[in-house]
């Protein structure tokens, strides 16, 4: 598997200057990352060049479906799958869409609309009844989806909240990535050439900083912080070759018709295809997320009125149930998000100790 070779990464990092994150701040934004993708399901699907990052058409998924023939799903596990047959691979996120642009880089405020999946089996719009319940003060907007009934709140409402308080949030991800300070990394074992598989084990690692900036010709050996690993210590943390294994896996992981799925099974669910991300995110983890990490990102945040607005103001943006469904009985307690992505080929490297304790900027 390999990305698209038609799309370009900018040149951040040759001769440009880029905003290069400190390692607290890396951790930090990377655990945003992790909270976003950690609550996702993940499908990889190669070879494709255009602006729609959408599966198969059929009734979508987690419930009440009003008979959505034309709703972006993701593949079902194929019937004829066998166990994986060849020496697996590993990529690292080369680039992220986040919905405010197309994949050909044009600045589009509709962008998110193709990105992700439609999970909940519905075609919503504003005036939308079989819909969960929108928290109070929320616009009913909220409720839109996608093109192809792709539900994708992060895009036209959570986005719009971390521009507000970093306006180049997704240069700065992105230009970061491309410098090779951090990376998102996925493992697959035992794919091979196939285009059905079932039972693949899979793995989500965090890349931490190469020593120059990554050719991404599969050459590449990212390093690995511990935070995502079984075992992080300040000193002697245990290699993968001695059991020290990634904590976000996916033991039943498929391949239908050459596109990967996390499947449900895993400890995160994850979405993948053409180089996308898509899922629900439950609203509460994101608050906490936000709390826990907000000072790191900006010292406005530590406490007050702007804390306590941007915590309601994503609760606001929940548009969906936790478990991919609308109940209008119920008030809707998850976030879609939807993502693009474009993967590389990468090795995985010697896994790093913990780094210290980053001081609080909000103590005192």
């Amino acid at each position: 598997m390999t990305s698209d070779p038609s799309v370009e990464t900018g040149e951040a990092g040759k001769g440009e200057e880029t905003t290069v994150m400190t390692s607290n701040r890396k951790l930090h934004v990377l655990g945003l990352v992790a909270t976003v993708v950690g609550g996702l399901s993940l499908v990889v699907a190669c070879g494709s060049s255009d602006d729609t990052d959408g599966g198969a058409s059929g009734s979508g998924g987690g419930g009440g479906s009003t008979g959505c023939s034309d709703c972006v799903v993701p593949p079902t596990a194929p019937a004829d799958g066998v166990p994986g047959d060849g020496a697996g691979t590993v990529m690292a996120a080369r680039k992220w869409y986040f919905g405010d642009t197309s994949r050909s880089g044009a600045a589009d405020p509709n962008a998110w609309k193709k990105f992700g999946y439609d999970l909940d089996g519905e075609k919503s719009n504003q005036n939308s009844s079989n819909h969960c319940k929108l928290v109070e003060g929320a616009n009913d907007a909220v409720k839109t989806d996608g093109d192809g009934g792709i539900d994708n709140s992060f895009g036209p409402n959570l986005l719009p909240l971390l521009l507000g308080i970093d306006s180049q949030f997704p240069t700065t991800i992105n230009d970061n990535v491309t410098a090779g300070s951090f990376a998102m990394i996925l493992e697959i074992e035992d794919i091979g050439s196939g285009k059905n598989y079932t039972n693949l084990p899979g793995a989500l690692y965090f890349g931490a900083e190469l020593a120059s900036e990554p050719v991404w010709d599969g050459s590449d050996v990212w390093p690995l912080y511990c935070d995502l690993m079984s075992e992080c210590k300040t000193s002697g943390t245990s290699q993968r070759s001695a059991g020290n294994k990634s904590l976000v896996t996916f033991p039943n992981s498929y391949v239908a018709d050459g596109t990967w799925v996390s499947s449900t099974g895993a400890n995160v669910t994850l979405v993948l295809a053409v180089g996308g991300i898509a899922g629900i995110l439950e609203t509460e983890q994101v608050v906490t997320t936000i709390s826990q990490t907000a000072g790191f990102i900006s010292s406005s945040l530590c406490e007050g009125d702007a804390l306590n607005e941007l915590k309601n103001s994503i609760r606001q943006s929940s548009d969906i149930m936790q478990n991919g469904t609308q109940n209008p009985d119920a008030t809707c307690d998850g976030i879609s998000v939807g993502l693009g992505i474009d993967l590389e080929a990468v090795q995985l490297g010697e896994v790093l100790d913990a780094t210290s304790d980053a001081v609080d900027p909000c103590a005192g």
